[in-house]
């Protein structure tokens, strides 16, 4: 129920499940699951209800479960701060240093930012964001006409924050970013690589980081997944997301495929790197 873009596993309500709704979730998974030899269920954040409900559910309906490491987040709290507070509080002066380019790139007139929200405004962005895309350092999207839908439908919504820099009118770089529930969510980044001796793409942050704190009001600002070095620059914290492993008992090949599971895990106890704990059909392995 997930593809390579999802940045997170979990119910899509309009409010917190109560644990009756949770049982009836986690119920219908094992059910399901049951036709099957494993699932492999995440991203998930393991200090959410859910993921403790997830997992009993699956082991008490007979699969052995295993959490594994997905990818490490960066993200920030930005409750009752500023732009200006936020920045003075990341441990890097690099982001500093971007803000004083950004205001002067805008003072020289030689360049422009937008940052577009509304339905009205996605034509043009939207073609200049593919642009910068193709001409980025990224690999070509498989299905080129997911991004658009999807900022179409984020658009329609209210969520979108699709920021555009163009310089001399040329787009340069190009940012996706969702403001959801209070959060906003740093989806896609971009930039062509003709123009990154000009820092584009930390003024585009810097502009939409402004925009989610000073004016969305949000309460987190989060990169979703991956460790890579820049993030540390812009956030001020770290956690991990996990997968959770279940494997169906009641099939040979989920047995098999359990006990390797668990000879790998049991291989990286021993080599010193730290492992969660396994559940066999109710009863914890603590590794």
């Amino acid at each position: 129920m997930v593809n390579y873009y999802s940045c997170g596993y979990g119910p899509i309500a309009t409010s917190p499940p109560g644990s009756a709704a949770l049982n009836d979730l986690v119920d219908a998974l094992a059910r399901a699951g049951g036709k099957f030899d494993g699932l492999r269920i995440g991203p998930l954040d393991r200090s959410a209800e859910f993921s403790d409900a997830l997992e009993a559910g699956l082991r008490n309906g007979g699969f052995w479960t295993f959490w594994t490491h997905a990818f490490f987040n960066w993200y920030a709290e930005t409750s009752g701060t500023s732009y200006a507070r936020y920045l003075q509080e990341l441990p890097s002066s690099f982001p500093s240093t971007s803000e004083k380019r950004r205001q002067a790139f805008l003072r020289k007139a030689t360049g422009s930012i937008v940052i577009a929200q509304t339905p009205s405004e996605l034509h043009e962005q939207i073609r200049a964001y593919e642009q910068i895309y193709a001409a980025s350092w990224k690999v070509p999207e498989p299905f080129p006409s997911f991004m658009p839908g999807l900022m179409h439908l984020a658009a329609d919504r209210g969520w979108l924050r699709l920021g555009v820099l163009r310089v001399g009118g040329e787009p340069a770089a190009a940012q996706v970013w969702f403001v959801v529930n209070g959060r906003a969510l740093i989806y896609k980044v971009a930039y062509d690589e003709r123009f990154a001796k000009l820092s584009v793409g930390s003024m585009l942050t810097c502009a939409l980081l402004e925009r989610v704190i000073d004016v969305d009001r949000v309460r987190e600002v989060d990169f979703l997944s991956g460790d890579d070095g820049y993030k540390a620059k812009w956030m001020l914290a770290r956690r991990e997301r996990y997968n959770l492993l279940a494997f169906n008992l009641r099939r040979w090949r989920g047995l098999t495929a359990g006990f390797r599971e668990w000879i790998s895990q049991r291989r990286s106890s021993i080599g010193g790197r730290p492992v969660a704990s396994v559940n066999v059909a109710g009863a914890a392995l603590d590794r």
